[in-house]
């Protein structure tokens, strides 16, 4: 490289060698810069010489040493702040195409606005040359000329670019030794924080360290750690680091924040992606300058806990002390921690979530023992109502079951048809809401509403555990209907759907007792068709059934539900135990079982389809159509014996023998008649 002396006798091949030694032995970065600027500045006696690092990650550029011949306390105060010259038109291809660009003032060429800001500056000429690592831009080198127009000759631009290559090396020197310094700090962060986890199972301990470290390798006076409560749509406090004890949250730990108060919180979390925002940012939203002017923090690094597919939290670094930018690698670091508390945060959840499953099977293990051995429909719904409300803790809940009827029709507000095929959660500004079908092999039996006033809603696990105790109230509820079917089948007529003979008997040896005990009459009807044998023999056993049918559904539509006990005795005669009836009035209502029994036409036993066509005769019956005859028809009629307990007999045999003679008399009287036994 060719020598050039200057005032001071210094040479540039001596230039380059004590320079590079002092790099190699370890002088600071900013030492060695400076020198090369001073060095480079009087070889080539140039006004002023300046060396910028390039930062790509945020596409600034920082003035790293700064020489001159009269430099001002403002030219000083220019190294170190960050700044874009590189978006100066004439500067450009220096960042672009990597190559030596020299700027003439009175250049006609030269952009307006540049040729503006060289002479705000007084410079009347400028050279600006890459500082190259191999292909890597590091940097610029500017050598300005405030005195007269200068023209840089081919030695100048080499001597240029030789200590532009030592002060690449010492960049670069400088940026491996401050990236291995940081991955040193961050390793010893991140060993410390997974320590931390695993030295204790109390979150708020694991969170606190972790604070402390992310405080300690980023150099940050503030760290604070929430817990994310997605039900709830708010962030919990758990941890904060304080270089200043005094300064801080009054809340205490563990405070819960709505999200609706923070929504910039909110934006974080949804976009699991981590915010840096400062002071001096640039249409920075009102909401988050607001924050940050309340809080005293100039620069503020909000990290998403992230944990799988799951955001379970937040840690918010802030810098009080000045604005800063933190850079990609810092970012990255506070990534890496923020997974630790994540890790944290979640196996805490987990435990809680096993605690808390822990206790509510036991009270599912309670509920399920005893709707597992009941086949009483009306216990396993008041069972459910009374203890299932237990499962949610300190949280007000009601509990309401509504069932179907066996022919699909709704008891309470469940409208016919209207159960869910699925559990149905939903919140709304009156509370939460969670629905969960009874189903039983696919047939709906009703479903089991739960109620809050809180409006959040019900968690998974709580959900989970709801739709099992439906399950096993869908089952019990299924055993008691297919109970109560075999129950009834044991005791009911199966073409009648009236009470068998055996239930007969054992419910009238059950009302003598009663009312030998507590003095109470009660009487009993004995009913036979009259002349069923000649209906039969002339209309088939068939027709005869359907009457029999219709016998016993008209002696229910006339007596008193729940109270008289209607029964198919055998063949077409059938008793009726009417508790807490004398006499008289057992006979009232054998006459108007006799008046009632009356409706019943042969015609209508046959064939039932002959009762659609004889509405269709009656509309036509006026017109001439040929062959038209009317039919006739005959009605049934019963005969009704009576005996009261104890004035006719005080045991049941006597009791049904008694009736039986009355029924007799009423038959042998003409029929169609009741007769009390005298």
């Amino acid at each position: 490289m060719t020598e050039r002396d200057d005032s001071s006798g210094w040479h540039t091949g001596d230039a380059h060698i004590e320079v590079a030694a002092d790099d190699q032995g370890g002088a600071p970065v900013a030492r060695t810069l400076a020198r090369l600027a001073e060095r480079l500045g009087v070889a080539l006696a140039c006004s002023e010489c300046c060396i910028y690092e390039f930062l790509p990650e945020r596409d600034t550029v920082l003035p790293k040493a700064i020489w001159g011949i009269a430099l001002t306390d403002d030219d000083r105060a220019w190294v170190g702040v960050e700044n874009h010259i590189h978006r100066q038109r004439h500067i450009a291809p220096v960042f672009d195409e990597h190559r030596i660009v020299v700027t003439q003032a009175d250049e006609e060429a030269l952009d307006p606005d540049d040729r503006e800001s060289m002479a705000y500056w007084g410079e009347k000429t400028a050279l600006y040359a890459p500082i190259m690592d191999g292909d890597e831009f590091l940097g610029v080198v500017e050598l300005v000329e405030h005195r007269e127009r200068r023209e840089f000759t081919d030695a100048d631009l080499r001597l240029v670019t030789g200590l532009a290559d030592v002060a690449a090396v010492a960049i670069a020197n400088a940026r491996a030794s401050s990236a291995a310094e940081m991955r040193n700090r961050h390793l010893t962060a991140l060993l410390d924080a997974s320590r931390a986890i695993t030295s204790t199972v109390v979150l708020e301990e694991v969170l606190q360290r972790v604070t402390e470290e992310a405080a300690r390798a980023l150099d940050a006076p503030s760290v604070y750690i929430y817990e994310y409560d997605p039900l709830a749509d708010a962030i919990i406090w758990h941890a904060q680091y304080q270089a200043d004890p005094s300064y801080g949250a009054a809340d205490p730990e563990g405070t819960v924040y709505s999200l609706d108060d923070y929504p910039d919180d909110r934006e974080v979390i949804v976009a699991r992606a981590i915010r840096q925002v400062t002071q001096d940012d640039v249409g920075l939203k009102p909401s988050l300058a607001d924050s940050l002017s309340e809080w005293n923090e100039k620069t503020l690094l909000t990290v998403p806990l992230v944990f799988g597919d799951d955001v379970v939290g937040l840690m918010e670094i802030a810098e009080t002390r000045y604005v800063r930018r933190f850079t990609d690698d810092e970012v990255e670091l506070a990534r890496a921690l923020g997974d630790q508390a994540a890790a944290a945060i979640r196996n805490a959840q987990l435990y809680r979530r096993e605690k808390w499953r822990s206790e509510r099977l036991v009270h599912v293990l309670d509920i399920s023992q005893v709707v597992g051995g009941s086949l009483d429909p009306g216990e396993v719904v008041e069972v459910v109502r009374s203890r299932l409300g237990r499962l949610f803790g300190d949280r007000e809940t009601s509990v309401t079951i509504e069932l179907e009827d066996a022919d699909g029709s709704a008891h309470g507000p469940l409208p016919r048809g209207g159960h869910v095929a699925a559990v149905r959660p939903s919140v709304s500004d009156g509370g939460a809401e969670l629905v969960v079908p009874l189903l039983s092999k696919g047939r709906p039996q009703g479903e089991l509403r739960v109620t809050s006033p809180l409006a959040q809603p019900f968690g998974r696990d709580e959900t989970e555990l709801v739709r099992l105790i439906a399950n096993q109230v869908a089952v019990a509820l299924e055993n008691a209907r297919l109970y109560s079917r075999l129950e009834e089948q044991a005791i009911t007529d199966g073409l009648t759907g009236l009470y068998n003979h055996r239930f007969f008997y054992d419910r009238l040896d059950g009302e003598v007792k009663r009312a030998r005990r507590y003095g109470f009459q009660f009487s009993l009807l004995m009913l036979d068709l009259d002349d069923f044998k000649s209906f039969n023999d002339e209309y088939g056993h068939q027709a005869g059934d359907r009457v029999l049918a219709e016998v016993g559904r008209i002696m229910r539509e006339q007596l008193r539900k729940d109270v008289d006990v209607p029964c198919r005795y055998g063949g077409e005669e059938f008793a009726i135990i009417l508790p807490h009836t004398p006499s008289p009035g057992a006979e009232t209502v054998g006459r108007r079982l006799t008046e009632r029994m009356t409706s019943i036409t042969r015609s209508a036993a046959v064939d039932p389809a002959w009762l659609a066509g004889e509405r269709v005769r009656q509309r036509i019956e006026h017109e001439p159509f040929p062959g038209h005859k009317p039919r006739e028809t005959t009605h049934i009629t019963v005969s009704v014996g009576v005996a009261t307990c104890p004035d006719h007999a005080g045991d049941a045999t006597t009791l049904v023998a008694n009736a039986d003679k009355a029924l007799y008399v009423a038959k042998r009287r003409g029929k169609n008649r009741v007769e009390i036994f005298s």
